[in-house]
């Protein structure tokens, strides 16, 4: 449990602040969840400095995959049926591979993000800005599966999807409608296996072109 020491800018004071932080940083890296009342281990990752400039090309900060050792799925949904896991092509035909940073930029109560992009020849990005997300905690990396974290997500996100084109196309048909009013629409998403580790890959979002309203974490 961490102190609240007297603002001294002496050098044994700053000494013992530092000290503290460093003991409560590491103490709660070991979380409480409240789904099952399990101790959950938080994964020491490395964090990109805040507005970290984009790459346009493949630099030592990102690990690199060539598309013979890439594996992209997702899910199938069917009415009726329990659906499965597909195989699915790459997103950009002239990419070559995948990157992934190695540096984390976002985190919420379950997953921590990292920038993806597909990697086109000359070692130069193309296709949209992606995102992947994978779990916080060390105890999912243990599983079998390297889908399994992420099969709830994305059931759930197909199923919205299909929930979502039905009433855009009731909407279509309702009088006075006009192409001005508002749709709903969910993110396509897939899975990309990389030696064993799966990833919850999506496109990035402008966060100048959207409002969020919740944070993830309790609101």
């Amino acid at each position: 449990i961490g102190t609240f020491e007297a603002p001294s800018l002496t050098a044994e004071s700053l000494g013992i602040a530092v000290a503290s932080i460093t003991s409560s940083l590491t103490t709660s890296r070991t979380e409480l969840t409240e789904a099952d009342n399990s101790r959950r281990t938080v994964r020491d990752v490395r964090r990109e400095a805040r507005e970290s400039a984009d790459d346009v090309l493949l630099t030592s900060d990102w690990d690199f995959y060539d598309a013979g050792s890439v594996r992209r799925v997702v899910w199938s949904f069917d009415e009726g049926c329990s659906g499965d896991w597909v195989q699915a092509p790459k997103i950009t035909e002239q990419a070559i591979g995948v990157a992934v940073r190695k540096k984390i930029f976002g985190e919420g109560a379950e997953r921590m993000v990292r920038k993806f992009r597909e990697v086109g020849p000359n070692r130069r990005f193309v296709g949209p800005k992606l995102v992947a997300k994978e779990s916080r905690f060390v105890e999912d990396l243990s599983s079998y599966d390297a889908k399994l974290f992420h099969k709830v997500f994305c059931k759930t996100q197909i199923k919205a999807k299909h929930l979502a084109d039905a009433f855009n196309a009731r909407l279509a048909e309702i009088p006075f409608v006009d192409k001005n009013t508002p749709r709903v629409a969910f993110l396509e998403c897939s899975v990309f296996v990389l030696d064993g580790v799966g990833y919850l890959v999506e496109e990035m979002l402008d966060p100048m072109q959207y409002g969020k309203w919740n944070s993830n974490n309790g609101y």
